[in-house]
């Protein structure tokens, strides 16, 4: 069944029936002209992002229910970052005429088991027509205790840096989608069209450890620890041999003329954390990161600003990073 068979209203409400109520601290959901929601003692978190057809994803190698999730997923990766917990997700769409209802329906359905499986709330959101392809414009409300915020602006000279994961899974699984027809499903596929926010890892980093800055992976190890440097005002030196690859892309190297560790480096949509410590707590982050599944690795410390990103090759060759990183325009 085509939209307009229905209408902007008549979708609306197809798609409310299929949201579920978490918290009883959402006063007013769908329905009005704003949502409404008691506020505790805490800092809100609010974070957006916009996903648009044919830039940030292709129709023809993901299904709108995996899109759904990753949409959902890509901005809960913010909440994990700051060491917080999503409570309220606002969905926006932009649907060209000719998208089949069932085809929403699916991708709400997406929408709905990441906001379940993650313990929050679809609260409202609007829809309306678009002439260029899919636009999907996610706004997640989290909170986090006042006294444990981590921001990107904490990092300190000597303080010891860690990732969780691996790097570059993401970026090679989108190639191999490219450029693979029919494509055979692998762990790099996998992580790129079905990320995991670390939401419970941004937490214990926050409430157990006390890190003292940290940002997701979404632009590339490259792009992402500028922004740490940045907003710190340091530098950093990371061990390009320490970087965290998965066996199947180490595997990789045997087919394909590029440094693997570009993957890592610029390649983006990891979702992992980076993060920096006191080098007097990383005992304490190793005891107890040994109850977790996800490993962590540390990769590098952080500099003095006059310094910049340093990177030391297999040889212990140093080199200045340079402007090189994924920026959307």
């Amino acid at each position: 069944m085509e939209i307009d068979k229905i209408g902007e209203f008549g979708l609306i409400e197809k798609l409310r029936r299929k949201i579920g109520k978490r918290s009883n601290r959402i006063k007013l959901g769908p329905g009005d002209d704003c949502a409404v929601v008691t506020a505790p003692d805490h800092n809100m978190l609010i974070t957006a992002d916009t996903l648009i057809e044919d830039v940030h994803f292709e129709l023809h190698y993901i299904s709108p229910e995996m899109l759904g999730k990753k949409s959902i997923v890509v901005n809960l990766s913010d909440i994990a970052a700051m060491g917080g917990t999503p409570l309220y997700i606002l969905i926006s769409l932009g649907v060209p005429i000719s998208t089949k209802v069932e085809f929403v329906e699916k991708l709400y359905l997406g929408f709905e088991s990441m906001a379940k499986k993650y313990n929050c709330n679809i609260i409202g959101g609007d829809i309306s027509k678009s002439i260029n392809g899919l636009i999907i414009s996610i706004t997640v409300i989290g909170e986090v205790k006042k006294n444990l915020l981590i921001r990107r602006a904490g990092a300190r000279i000597r303080d010891k840096i860690f990732v969780t994961g691996n790097l570059g899974n993401s970026a090679a699984g989108l190639e191999i989608l490219k450029k693979s027809s029919p494509v055979k499903k692998n762990k790099m596929i996998e992580k790129h069209l079905s990320p995991k926010p670390r939401l419970e890892e941004g937490q214990i980093l926050a409430e157990k450890i006390g890190v003292s800055a940290m940002i997701d992976l979404s632009d590339g190890l490259a792009s992402d620890l500028k922004r740490i440097c940045e907003e710190s005002k340091c530098g950093a030196r990371i061990y390009l041999n320490k970087i965290p690859l998965s066996y199947g892309l180490r595997r990789l190297k045997k087919s394909i003329n590029k440094n693997i560790l570009d993957y890592a480096l610029f390649g983006g949509e990891d979702y992992e954390l980076l993060f920096t410590i006191e080098e007097k707590k990383v005992p304490q982050l190793q005891k107890r990161w040994k109850k977790m599944k996800i490993p962590i690795t540390n990769i590098g410390e952080i500099l003095d600003k006059r310094h910049g990103i340093i990177l030391v090759s297999h040889g212990g060759k140093e080199k200045t990073l340079s402007k090189r990183g994924y920026e959307h325009f």
